[in-house]
Parts: structure tokens; sequence; C-alpha cells
């Protein structure tokens, strides 16, 4: 977007930036009510302005001379590094490599403090967080890159709303094909992006601003709409982050035979990970006769495991296949063993 503004001829920002946020008209949420973590990345909650998930890599290195330096990709300008980790004995490993990292101040979130001992036998590690808040955030990548393409940037940045008769845009940027985006929401079972996609669908239905009270009807109107009987589910967090959601094993396979008889059925099987090769699936049925025969989507909670999709049987039948574990530790690898055989049991005896 910014190459473009550059070759329109847009060299000089002299006031600033305003983020219109008024699409979205969401109730305060705490990103880390779920399970106690809000910096990591699953948790991030919905918002209009939300750029590259809020999120940066901190790539930790070991200094040759000693010391451990961090480095933060994207380099931010408005966000403070406060590398106070140092050198430790023994090998490489344990949870994080002994780094650990936090946010200090709540309000801003621009101050990330990492602490901890370091492994001597480490030489390099990476973990990604999310940092800042979401309009600080796209206003320190747009300063970044902006300057980076030669571009100058005076003011800061505020909340404002576009005004109705602002005439012809000075450039529009579209997002990609909704078809590429279910693909990252779907293989690498993408939390925030789903929930962006229950707000769309809502906002696109009843009107602005989005709110998820709209999104869920209009996901519930939908399915109706396709035959899908819709008695007793509870949406609860659209991206499944919920102790309350629920819904039947047959309702979902109902879901999985409404998308198979769409005129977007490709679009949509081909937006699942595919069974050994790619997205959540691909160390399943790695190297086996099983392998990329099966469109499947995973979920897993503490406790909960489950999988839904498209099994191509060794017939070349096709198969819907629906399985929800909820058990002690069955996100452990029980739960996975009891989808594993299932699902081989369809692939092999059709």
């Amino acid at each position: 977007m910014l190459g473009a503004l550059r070759e329109r001829g847009l060299t000089r920002i002299e006031r600033g930036l305003v983020f219109d946020v008024s699409a979205f008209d969401l109730p305060p949420e705490d990103p880390g009510a779920f399970d106690g973590q809000p910096d990591r990345i699953y948790n991030i909650t919905p918002h209009p302005l939300l750029v590259n998930f809020n999120a940066v890599r901190l790539r930790i290195q070991a200094r040759t001379q000693g010391g451990v330096e961090v480095a933060a990709v994207p380099a931010l300008p408005n966000l403070r590094i406060d590398n106070r980790l140092q050198r430790g004995a023994g090998a490489c490993g344990g949870f994080q490599n002994g780094v650990v990292f936090a946010v200090r101040d709540d309000t801003r979130r621009d101050n990330a403090v990492l602490e901890g001992r370091f492994p001597a036998a480490c030489r390099e590690y990476e973990l990604s967080r999310t940092v800042l808040q979401p309009e600080s955030y796209a206003w320190g990548l747009f300063d970044l890159q902006w300057r980076q393409q030669g571009g100058e940037l005076k003011g800061g940045w505020r909340v404002g709303v576009l005004p109705a008769d602002i005439g012809t845009p000075f450039h529009v940027h579209r997002s990609r094909p909704l078809g590429e985006i279910i693909r990252s929401v779907n293989k690498s079972s993408n939390n925030v992006m789903t929930r962006h996609l229950e707000l769309a669908l809502g906002r696109e239905r009843y009107g602005s601003p989005a709110t998820p009270t709209k999104g869920q009807r209009a996901i519930l109107d939908v399915l109706r709409e396709r035959g899908v009987d819709t008695r007793g589910i509870v949406i609860g967090n659209s991206a499944g982050l919920s102790r309350q959601g629920r819904i039947t094993a047959r309702q979902l396979a109902a879901i999985l035979g409404a998308a198979w008889n769409s005129p977007y059925m490709p679009e949509y099987a081909s937006s699942l990970a595919l069974a050994g090769l790619d997205g959540t699936m691909r160390n399943r049925f790695r190297n086996s006769p099983a392998t990329g025969r099966m469109h499947i989507k995973t979920g897993r909670l503490d406790d909960v495991s489950a999988v839904a999709g498209y099994v191509t049987a060794a017939s070349g039948q096709r198969f819907l296949a629906v399985v929800l574990v909820n058990a002690p530790d069955a996100h452990r690898g029980s739960g996975e063993e009891l989808q594993d055989a299932l699902l081989q049991w369809v692939h092999d005896r059709h």
C-alpha cells in the first residue's frame, strides 16, 4: 500500500495519521481471560485496524564475546525492548530456552521486557508476541516502512471518522480475495482472522458497525438457509477459544455437507489442511497411502481435541468425517490417536 502511495507521487505527510475504527463496535475484552496468556498471538482480540496481528518476532542471539542480544522484527520505532537476559549454563532447551517475556505497561504496551538465563549452548532462538495497542502498532509500522520508502512523516496519530463527503480517494487498497483469506484461516487455524470473518459477515448482513451479536446471528442464519439444523448450537467465541461453545458431530457433518454442495466447494475444501503435507495436518499421515487424501480442520484446547473434514478413501469415494473428543488430557495425544484411527479406518475400509 505504501509503495502505491509513493508511486502516485505522495512524498510528505505533515499532519500525522487519522485512524477510523468505527467499523467495529466491540465490548471490552481481556486477551488473557481464556488462559492467562495475554501476549500470545492466538489470544489477540479483534480490531478494525489490526495489522500484522499486532506481533513482533523477537530474535535472541548469544554474543560471541558474552551476553545476549535481542532484536525485534519489525523494528518498530515506538517499541522499547528492555533486554535483561543473561547467559546461563547448560544445554540448549527447556521452556522457551529460559526466556521470560512480559509487557510492563498495560495501557501503552510499548515496553517489552525479556528476562531469564539464555543457555550458553543456544546460538539463536525466536519467539513471537503481541505488543503495543493496534493504533500505535499500525502507526509504528507505517512510520518505519514509509521512511524506508523515502517518505517524510510528521505528527503522530489520532482516531477520527472518515467524512461521508470525502470525494474520490487518493488511493484504494484492496484486500486479498476471500478464498485466499480462508486458506490462511483454516490451514493455520488462525483465531483472530476467524473472528474477523464473523464480524465481517455480521456487518455485511446487518450493517455497520459490526458486533459479535450480529456476527453470530448471521452465521446461524446462513447455516439454516443451507439446511443445517442449528438448534442447540452455541457459538460463544467464534474461533473456539471458549468453554461455552456447543455443537454436535452430526451438526458439524451437516455443515461440511452444505459446504460440499456449495458452488464454492473447491475453494473451501482446498482451504483445509492436507494430511501429511501442510497446515495443522502436515505431521499426521506423512509418507503413508493416506498422505494428501484428507482435507481436515483441527481444533485443540486443554482436554479437548477435534477434527472435521473430507476423506478420499482408497476406493476413490469421498466421506465426511467428524471426531469431537472431550476428556481429561485429550489434547496430550490420546485424542489424536483416536482421530487418526477413525480417519485411517475410513480411508482403508472403503
